[in-house]
């Protein structure tokens, strides 16, 4: 009478073995195949954010190039303006003059003058553009002239430097160098400006008699560098010349130490 009760007890046992062994092997089927499936979706994310990434690299890299051939193009506007005002015989006939001018070297000023600002219309990337003659105390601008005192107090002295000063950098040797500096635009606040600096006549060793100045808005290229979204994210992009200074810039300043113009050259030249 007692093996029944038993029976049914070992039979009850293998029942519930065999449906454990049934769960089993379902819930390990099904968490192979989720793993499966989260493991496809990591991959296929991986790879989608890797070629994603790569392209966003790819456009900005493209962006940024055509950037840079955009600036340098305007910078070989400004140095071919420079080169034409350096050749210019009116100027040529005026600036060695130490005494009085003629009357015909008086009529050479203003025609100059319109020079000038013809060179200064057709580049809308120019503000100013300046002949410097230190022996008449003398500056020829695309507009009129002007004694130096008057040019300086007008435009360039909240730039920081004293009269002395500035006119001691005009007569300086300079060899088609470019710089930032502060000064007044006209008929407005002070703003940073690009400037272009070139000895006349262009000889390496002999003097000076004469000092171009070209005055460019470092707010047109801020404008081109601005149009980049990544900015607005932290991201900063910036233009140096050869001479390390910073030309403009745009989002937040963040230059390494090791980044100058001869490691932007190198890494330029790795990547062609």
């Amino acid at each position: 009478m007692m093996a029944r009760p038993l029976f049914a007890k070992r039979r009850l046992k293998g029942v519930r073995s065999f449906r454990h062994s049934i769960f089993a092997n379902w819930v390990f089927s099904y968490a192979f195949i989720l793993f499966l499936a989260l493991w496809s979706a990591y991959v296929t994310f991986a790879v989608s954010r890797n070629v994603l990434e790569d392209e966003i690299g790819r456009n900005n890299t493209a962006s940024l190039e055509q950037l840079a051939l955009l600036v340098d193009s305007r910078l070989r506007d400004v140095e071919s303006i420079a080169a034409e005002v350096a050749l210019c015989r009116k100027l040529q006939n005026i600036m060695y003059q130490d005494k009085d001018f003629t009357e015909y070297q008086q009529y050479l000023l203003t025609e100059i003058v319109t020079q000038l600002h013809n060179f200064k219309v057709v580049n809308g990337f120019i503000e100013d553009i300046n002949v410097y003659l230190p022996q008449k105390d003398l500056v020829i601008r695309n507009t009129a002239l002007y004694s130096t005192q008057d040019w300086f107090d007008l435009y360039y002295r909240e730039g920081g430097a004293t009269y002395a000063e500035f006119v001691r950098g005009l007569k300086q040797k300079h060899a088609g160098g470019y710089s930032v500096l502060t000064r007044r635009a006209p008929n407005g606040p002070a703003a940073r400006y690009l400037q272009y600096a070139q000895s006349l006549p262009v000889d390496p060793y002999g003097n000076p008699y004469a000092t171009l100045l070209i005055d460019m808005r470092e707010s047109v290229i801020r404008t081109y560098l601005s149009q980049y979204d990544w900015l607005s994210k932290g991201g900063s992009a910036f233009i140096l010349d050869e001479a390390d200074t910073v030309v403009a810039s745009a989002g937040e300043m963040r230059i390494p130490q090791n980044v100058n113009y001869r490691y932007l050259r190198q890494a330029d030249t790795a990547l062609k």
